[in-house]
């Protein structure tokens, strides 16, 4: 009976660490995840501090163009959060291709934020995009872990496209769908792109 008990005691015990050790894991991920997002609120109380950048953009739902270019072409920097989805160039102008992935609004609270999906085309100096590829090193798959920048611009035009056009393949079938986009299209120069860190998945 004893060795019954002792058995149970051991088991009991073991569960106990492994259960503790399983909420200190998650107590250091929060506190993680809390001082990155402390970190991203500097950056971008900073930038909009030292560029006089427009940062509450997002904070209505936008449906229209019309809405981002009332916001956006006014000659007032821009700030914005977002992952860098590509780079290239382009009559001898580097550009950089950000993917909005979150509100300066979500940036604050994590909340569910209604919010447009944009994609920043900006045309950016060797130097700006020297950071983006230091950023790569020791990231082994950034296709998943995407760096992310708050980023200053000076947008110049904002337009949506009229067609969306997606595809699939299953059991050699290629499948066409048109739909009309989701996605807006800010195009203007980078000012200033900070790295914060990367997205959150």
């Amino acid at each position: 009976m004893s060795k019954r008990f002792s058995i149970l005691l051991v088991a009991l015990l073991l569960m106990t660490v492994i259960m503790s050790c399983g909420k200190d894991k998650k107590v250091q991920n929060q506190n993680e995840y809390d001082q990155v997002k402390l970190q991203r609120e500097k950056v971008v109380s900073d930038l909009a501090k030292k560029y006089n950048a427009l940062i509450d953009w997002d904070k209505d739902k936008i449906i229209y163009t019309v809405q981002l270019q009332q916001s956006f072409l006014n000659d007032k920097p821009v700030l914005a959060v977002g992952y860098v989805d590509d780079v290239y160039i382009k009559d001898d102008q580097f550009y950089v291709r950000f993917a909005n992935s979150m509100s300066v609004e979500e940036l604050k609270n994590y909340g569910i934020v209604l919010r447009p999906e944009i994609n920043f085309i900006l045309r950016c100096d060797s130097v700006q995009v020297s950071r983006v590829f230091s950023n790569l090193q020791g990231n082994s798959y950034p296709e998943f872990n995407k760096p992310m920048y708050a980023f200053v611009a000076l947008i110049g035009d904002v337009t949506k496209p009229v067609l969306k056009i997606d595809g699939s393949v299953s059991d050699n079938t290629v499948e066409l769908s048109y739909e009309p986009p989701q996605t807006f299209i800010a195009t203007g120069d980078c000012i200033d792109l900070v790295y914060v860190g990367q997205e959150f998945l």
